[in-house]
Order: structure tokens, then sequence, then C-alpha cells
């Protein structure tokens, strides 16, 4: 027992002398303090810049169309191309009414022109008659018009008149049992069937024209200011954001009024190549401005949450201005170089462990994107 006790008391001294050297012991000497934060920076030059005039617009057709039944009857057949979607060429023959009660008018009326003619003709025999009869009368002084049937001649070219103008409108009523494109369009609706019975001027369907179609962009004012002196002229890049997709189109016209809900007025651009378009398609319009001489396009991704740009002065310290943006395109905001930072112009993106005059050892950037664009790439 004794012998254990010992060799207690002997485990306890040894621990207590290791804890103790342990305690005494000095800590490690340590480096000196970290040198300066190492900042990637990419050096931007101005360059020759267009103005650029970003908004979105809608795609909608020139023309739209409600197409009406111009002749009364049962509908006897329906075009396929004459479906939801489906498009068609200018003439083609959409829906059938039947034209049997449509040929029976315009017999009917070609019956009365050949009745009107023949009560012409005889007409006139009846007043060669009269005359000759006045003639050889004895009868003093000039016949009047009643006694040479002039009233009556001229009651038959009426009626001659009359019955051309009835046949016209036979004719024009058969032909209008064919239902035809008035242009080159694509079916909106459809409204009727094989077996329906119209009345003339009951709802067909809708159709818009397929050739030409316009994208209306409401402009901020500002906007408006900013747009090129021959707008007719320019070209007007129109772009689906989705899938990249681009068209080309023309400005038609600017419209006067002003919209008093949020003062922006609508230009409307004329797409006539708009393969792939559909009316209510949403597109980002591009007009190209007026030149603004030497602008820095400063990748967006180097703007911070509050605007403002970080860039390096020339004694490697941070600085950071916010700047007046032009325009923006293709991921960069286009901005007129001040007094702020001289060239060349060293910009970083934003860190929140940024502090203005904070020391800093810049790193050139290995892949900063896009950083410029020339002149003739600006008004594209």
């Amino acid at each position: 027992m004794t012998r254990i006790i010992g060799l207690i008391a002997i485990i306890a001294a040894s621990a207590f002398t290791m804890a103790v050297t342990y305690l005494n012991d000095e800590p490690p000497a340590t480096s000196e303090g970290p040198g300066p934060m190492a900042v990637s920076v990419a050096v931007i030059a101005p360059q020759p810049a267009v103005d650029l005039i970003a908004a979105y617009g809608r795609v909608r057709p020139r023309w739209r169309t409600a197409l009406a039944a111009e002749a009364a009857g049962r509908v006897t057949s329906v075009s396929p191309a004459f479906l939801s979607g489906a498009t068609f060429a200018k003439g083609d023959v959409l829906a059938t009414i039947d034209p049997a009660a449509h040929k029976a008018a315009l017999a009917a009326a070609q019956s009365t022109l050949a009745t009107a003619v023949r009560e012409l003709a005889e007409e006139k025999q009846r007043a060669r008659i009269a005359k000759k009869n006045w003639r050889t009368s004895g009868f003093k002084g000039a016949p009047s018009s009643l006694a040479l049937r002039r009233p009556q001649l001229r009651e038959a070219e009426a009626a001659i008149q009359s019955a051309r103008a009835e046949i016209a409108i036979a004719k024009r009523n058969l032909a209008e049992t064919q239902i035809r494109a008035p242009y080159d369009a694509v079916v909106v609706e459809r409204t009727i069937n094989p077996g329906d019975y119209v009345m003339t001027g009951a709802p067909v369907g809708t159709i818009y024209d397929a050739r030409v179609l316009e994208v209306v962009a409401p402009l901020r004012l500002d906007q408006v200011d900013r747009l090129p002196t021959r707008l007719a002229s320019t070209p007007i890049l129109l772009r689906d954001q989705r899938d990249g997709r681009t068209w080309r189109g023309g400005a038609a016209r600017l419209e006067p009024g002003i919209d008093l809900r949020n003062r922006q007025r609508n230009l409307v651009i004329e797409v006539t190549e708009g393969a792939g378009l559909v009316p209510g398609q949403f597109l980002a319009v591009e007009v190209p401005g007026a030149a603004k001489g030497e602008l820095l396009a400063v990748p967006e991704h180097f703007s911070g949450v509050d605007g403002a740009v970080w860039f390096v002065d020339h004694e490697n310290r941070l600085r950071a201005f916010t700047p007046d943006v032009l325009f923006r395109r293709d991921g960069a905001l286009y901005i007129r170089p001040g007094p702020e930072a001289p060239a060349p112009w060293r910009l970083t993106r934003p860190r929140p462990n940024f502090l203005a005059g904070l020391q800093i050892k810049p790193v050139p950037a290995t892949a900063e994107a896009p950083v410029g664009l020339s002149l003739a790439e600006a008004g594209r």
C-alpha cells in the first residue's frame, strides 16, 4: 500500500513540473505585419464612342383586320389555311359561302337589263312615230316633250342604268361568296365553321399583316432629346434577350403625344424582315445616337451597389467616384473621363473591405471584358 502511494506521488510531482515548465515558456517570435493587399487592376483607355439609346418595345402588326362576311348564306367550305396561326397569301380563298342565291340574283338582274333594253328600243320607236305624226298633223307651233315621248325615253334609259347597277352588285355579291385574303397574313382567330349560316356583316375571323411588323418602344423625354437628327435613315437593332436573336428595323415615326402616366413618347420601328417575330413579343431596342467623343467603357461589374467605381491612383492607393453614366451597351457603362484619375485609368472591382486611401498592391487583371468599343463597333 505504501508503495502505491509513493508511486502516485511521484507521478503527480512529474505532472506539476511539466505544467510549470509549459506555462513559463515564452511564445514563439512572430514575423512582421502583412504587406499591402493585392488587388486585381484593369487598365482602360478612353476611346471614340457613339451614344446609344436603349429601350424595350413590344411587337405589333402594322395591319390587323377583322374579316366580315359581305354576302349572306351558308358556309360550304373552310380552307385549311384559315386556322389559328396559319399563314396565307394575298388572294387565297379562306372560306366559301353557298353561291346559289347570289347566282339567281345575278340572273334576275341580267333579265331586268334585257327587259329595260327592249323597252328602250320600243320607246325610241314610239318617239319616232310621235314625231312623224306631229309633222303630218298640221298643228301649229313646236310639239311638247310629252308629245314627243321624251320623258318616257329618259325613264327607259334610267331603267337600263339601274339594271346595270343591279348586275354589278349581284356580281360583287357572287364574288364575295369566296372570302379571300386582302394581303399576306397570319390568322389570329376564325369565327366560322362549315355549315354555319352567316348574314352580311357577320364576323368571320381576325388576321394580321405578316409582311410588315412594328415595334413600339416607349422612350423617356431625355432619350427623345438624344435621338439622331436623321432618325429615318438610322438602322435600329432589335434583340430577343431570351435567345440572342436579332433583327434590323427602321424608325417609321415618333408619335407626337406624351403619355401622361409616365411622361414617355412612343418610337415606332418598322420591321420588313421579321421572320420569327410574333405580336406581343418583347424586344430590347438599341438606337445609335450622336458621336460622344472619347469615352470610357467601364464593365458593369466594376460598379458597386452604390454606383461608385473604384480606381488606383499613382501612389497605388484606392480611390472611388460616382460617374455620370451617359449610356450602357453590351455590359459596359459609358462615362466621360474626368479629373478624378489621370490616364491611364486603373480600375478594380469593388470589395466590402475597400477604404479610400488604402495602400494596395496592384496586380494586372487577366480577363476583364469588355473594356471598350471602337466608333465603328459602337455604331452597329
